[in-house]
């Protein structure tokens, strides 16, 4: 086993990096996304012996890089966008992120999670309304054991992989013609032709010329808001993620930063890289040391929350694209919506699909914060 920091850097950044460049360039890349990319790549080498299952380094990309790259990613939250999105899919989104609510706080009301029962709901609220990335924000909020932190990675590793080659084959299932398509229905969307090709440019160009001046004042923006954000919840006592969650948002919505695309490129990349220290947490001796009633607990949330949003979409008579995609949003988070559009070819759902899934990060850090309190003078 690969002990050596520089090389265990060399396997989080070159893996970070292989991945993205794999879901660019190839078939089985392509189909499952750098996100599952860098997660398997993780899950392999750890269980054959060559990654380690812990590392200092994988403290430093939870503590340090994973607050960089949110801040990064909610610099391309334009929050002057959303309306144009259309109430259909915003509220696809609500509703959307409402199930997941509670169905975590559900789940943790019926499942023997422990003493740190609520600090559970809390990073599984922000993990599936937020997705992996505002889970860690929400899990150094909260203070979790490093032991419990460690069995929900590992516990979580399986179920999002199978959930995520499941989402891409269910337009080849029943449930659409349970349900009612988009394109039977009036839209709402006020984007115009000019946006969403913009939009689909974007999902295809593979090369840009970065400018220098735009990277460094980004990059800089970034570490200076998550460290002012940490610095205020040290001092305050509170959350540092929603310090830096509101800070980054504002300065996305009152500065031109949100136009820069290394905002993109470099959340990218910390997100591979912190994909493949979460397949590295899912080894199969930790898999087997979580405790069952945490399996169940997260498959719970899965089940109980799709099914809960098929049934709502068929009595409201909701397209199914628009709850699918809003239900990837939450848990995937904004990298997982456009590799799905494109797949099944819904042009038009390429841009709202990534403005609503930076919406669910903003909210399901809130949301974590909010579950997890009140689940907690609730006495789990």
């Amino acid at each position: 086993m690969i002990t050596n920091t520089w090389l265990v850097w060399a396997m989080i950044v070159g893996w970070a990096g292989l991945s993205i460049w794999l879901a660019n360039n190839t078939r089985v890349g392509k189909f499952l996304g750098f996100v599952n990319m860098g997660l398997l790549g993780g899950v392999v080498l750890s269980n054959i012996g060559v990654a380690p299952i812990t590392s200092d380094a994988y403290s430093i990309v939870d503590n340090y890089f994973v607050p960089i790259g949110i801040v990064l990613m909610l610099f391309m939250c334009d929050l002057r966008k959303l309306g144009k999105c259309g109430p259909k899919v915003v509220g696809a989104m609500v509703l959307s992120a409402a199930v997941i609510f509670l169905a975590c706080m559900g789940g943790a009301m019926i499942f023997d999670l422990g003493d740190e029962t609520w600090k559970f709901a809390a990073i599984s609220i922000g993990d599936f309304v937020g997705n992996m990335q505002t889970a860690a924000g929400v899990a150094t909020s909260v203070d979790i054991s490093s032991e419990n932190m460690t069995f929900f990675t590992a516990a979580t590793a399986i179920p999002w992989v199978v959930y995520s080659l499941l989402a891409y084959m269910v337009g080849k299932s029943f449930i659409p013609k349970f349900l009612v398509s988009y394109k039977d229905v009036d839209t709402g969307m006020k984007l115009t032709a000019e946006e969403h090709a913009a939009a689909l440019e974007k999902l295809n160009r593979k090369e840009v010329m970065l400018n220098i001046n735009e990277t460094a004042v980004v990059l800089g923006a970034a570490v200076a808001i998550a460290g002012i954000g940490n610095w205020l919840g040290e001092v305050t006592g509170f959350y540092s993620i929603v310090f830096y969650a509101t800070i980054g948002i504002l300065v996305a919505n009152f500065t031109p930063i949100h136009k820069c695309v290394v905002n993109d490129y470099l959340a990218t990349l910390i997100f591979a890289m912190y994909m493949f220290k979460t397949g590295c947490g899912a080894h199969w001796s930790k898999i087997a040391s979580v405790p069952w009633q945490l399996f169940l607990y997260l498959i719970f949330i899965y089940v109980a929350s799709a099914v809960l949003l098929i049934l709502v979409s068929k009595l409201i008579r909701m397209p199914w694209e628009y709850g699918l995609m809003a239900h990837m949003a939450c848990i995937g988070g904004p990298v997982s919506t456009p590799p799905l559009a494109k797949l099944y070819g819904w042009s038009d759902l390429v841009l709202p699909g990534i403005i609503i899934a930076v919406l669910g990060q903003v909210a399901g850090s809130y949301l974590g914060v909010f579950g997890g309190s009140l689940l907690r003078m609730m006495g789990f």
